[in-house]
């Protein structure tokens, strides 16, 4: 393995799952979720080489390419922060995220379906899925516009792992 792209250095997300998963506990329901350490969130922003923690530089072969989080705040940069901000937030977003060596835009499948897709018991409990799916593509084809219109180039992360390798 050459490269991960797991660590998600953002306090707000961390924070957000941390309340979710103790409220299930609290009503007795059980997820599968895993929530990280709390040090997660001082991981590096930009592609590294983990210590021991992982959290911090190191010298260990595997290279991280962190999911992206905004300069500042580290507010999340993802599929599901962008459809849930809409167009103009995500251009914010998106622009609170040039400058940095590497935009790294996780996204899942379901950032591309809607509850008409045979999803409807999983809009109760995934937010996103109850906004209209053009309106999630508004939103994600702004943050790439913003991107893009800044000189970013598209690549997978397996390219980008090994140009930063």
């Amino acid at each position: 393995m050459a490269w991960d792209s797991s660590v998600f250095p953002c306090p707000a997300y961390w924070g957000a799952k941390a309340t979710v998963l103790a409220t299930m506990r609290a009503r007795g329901e059980e997820s599968a979720s895993i929530l990280d350490t709390p040090w997660v969130m001082t991981a590096p922003t930009s592609p590294y080489r983990p210590s021991r923690p992982f959290h911090r530089r190191g010298e260990r072969a595997v290279l991280e390419l962190p999911i992206q989080v905004t300069r500042g705040l580290r507010l999340p940069f993802i599929g599901t922060s962008l459809a849930l901000a809409g167009a103009f937030g995500a251009t914010a977003l998106a622009f609170q995220c040039l400058g940095a060596e590497l935009i790294n835009l996780e996204l899942h499948g379901i950032d591309f379906l809607d509850a008409s897709d045979g999803l409807e018991a999983l809009a109760t409990k995934q937010r996103e899925l109850r906004i209209p799916l053009q309106r999630r593509m508004d939103a994600l084809g702004a943050a790439i516009g913003t991107i893009g219109g800044a000189g970013y180039r598209f690549v997978t992360l397996g390219e980008a792992a090994a140009a930063f390798a």
